[in-house]
């Protein structure tokens, strides 16, 4: 929805390339939902809600597993939406890699 006349059209549209061409190789999850909660209990304290709507969102995952779209949205700034994600990584056996979308807004 960005309008090519913004300053943030080319960086929004460098990143989106770069991820579109990145490999979709996938190592498959290990979904154990005990696992997913003691990991983020014991690496995060408090955030009950955020904690209980990722381990919901395990839980779907986990029941279906042909679900489009497999992916989640932290929005809210200084709050540890990268130290959560690495968690659910963890929860999941994945590797977790950082991706800095500075200079960008919205």
């Amino acid at each position: 929805m960005t309008p090519p006349a913004a300053a943030e059209y080319s960086v929004t549209r460098n990143y989106l390339d770069w991820i579109l061409s990145l490999p979709g190789k996938s190592n498959g999850d290990k979904i154990d939902l005990t696992v997913a909660q003691r990991i983020l209990n014991d690496q995060h304290f408090g955030l009950t809600k955020v904690k209980d709507r990722l381990l919901e969102f395990l839980a779907v995952i986990k029941r279906k597993k042909a679900i489009k779209g497999r992916s989640f949205a932290l929005s809210v700034l200084r709050r540890g939406k990268t130290s959560l994600g690495k968690s659910v990584a963890d929860a999941l056996g994945r590797k977790f890699a950082r991706l800095s979308l500075g200079g960008m807004r919205g």
